[in-house]
């Protein structure tokens, strides 16, 4: 707390670098990032009883470095023993665990963090599609009809896992096509309409380029918020259930008045019942439905589990919150 209450009178944030060896927890992280500084985590990431973990756990990608202090700090299988740079292996690879990813997208991410903050590259290149967790995700859209709380979108310097997100213009289905055949690698998963935005925003375009990767013979999934009927002003699960597999739902609050209150829907109260609609239709679809729920302060997970679980079809999953650099 001292450090970063000189940090904050020193103008730090005007400058910006990295919160070395961070010891804190979610609040002082939280403090950090709002500075602009980078967060360093090393060899205490491995530490029995650390609560390092559920720090990293919830780091916005763009703002982690990994490094190792040595001759200090070494990693658990060292403790006690002098640390050494190429040590840094097992912080990347505790951290792949804790998120969920591969090491690739860990060295992907910290590399660009990295380069970005000490050397001022940027990659001018949008990533129209992209490689994570072996799948690969069409960056359909930054265009949404929810303005969360949580959300980067607002931002215009978006990177995950080192992949530039900041659309100018959203790509045609042409270009997501092409661009997801260039990502596909022999050892993917799945394919997965998402971005920052809403999708089904382009109901037309992610018809027409999910149509096209059929051929792939990869199973097909859409990320969106379940306002799609609403948007389009039609049930559109049938359209959707002959090009995807599998559609995943952020439903994210367990009442209309949670949503309303982190979500911001433009379709204000009349947001959230369409999406619990959308759900029973998607689920008594043939595509795969899931229902994810991130686990904030004012969402309960527990209640929003209970409200999913009886619709037959529906699989319901709470999700590690990241903290979000504009959050309010």
């Amino acid at each position: 707390d001292d450090v970063i209450d000189i940090l904050v009178s020193e103008g730090a944030d005007q400058v910006g670098g990295i919160f070395h060896a961070f010891s804190g927890g979610v609040e002082e992280a939280v403090k950090v990032l709002k500075l602009g500084f980078r967060i360093g985590i090393g060899g205490p990431l491995t530490y029995r009883n650390s609560r390092l973990p559920d720090v990293a756990a919830r780091l916005p990608s763009q703002m982690i470095v990994v490094e190792t202090d040595c001759p200090y700090l070494p990693p658990q299988r060292y403790r006690g023993k002098r640390n050494e740079p190429s040590y840094v292996r097992y912080v990347a690879e505790k951290l792949a665990e804790i998120r969920s990813v591969d090491v690739d997208d860990i060295e992907r991410a910290t590399t660009m963090n990295y380069r970005r903050l000490l050397h001022d590259d940027h990659d001018d290149s949008v990533n129209i599609a992209y490689g994570l967790k072996n799948n690969v995700y069409v960056n359909v859209t930054n265009t949404c009809t929810n303005h969360c709380v949580f959300c980067d979108r607002r931002r215009f310097d978006n990177y995950l896992y080192g992949y530039n997100m900041n659309l100018v213009t959203d790509p045609t289905p042409d270009e997501m096509v092409a661009a997801v055949r260039e990502s596909a690698a022999g050892d993917c998963r799945e394919i997965v309409f998402c971005g920052y935005g809403e999708p089904s925003t382009r109901l037309r375009e992610i018809l027409e380029a999910a149509g096209e990767l059929k051929s792939a013979g990869l199973p097909i999934r859409l990320n969106t918020n379940g306002q799609g009927n609403l948007i389009n002003g039609r049930n559109i699960v049938p359209e959707l259930e002959r090009v995807f597999d599998r559609v995943s739902v952020s439903l994210n609050a367990q009442d209309a008045q949670t949503y309303i209150r982190l979500c911001r829907p433009d379709a204000g109260w009349k947001a959230f019942d369409s999406v619990i609609d959308f759900i029973r239709k998607a689920a008594a679809s043939r595509m795969e439905c899931s229902v994810t729920a991130l686990d904030c302060r004012e969402v309960d997970l527990d209640v929003c589990r209970k409200l999913i679980e009886p619709i037959r079809g529906a699989v319901f999953r709470g999700r590690k919150h990241q903290i979000a650099l504009c959050e309010e």
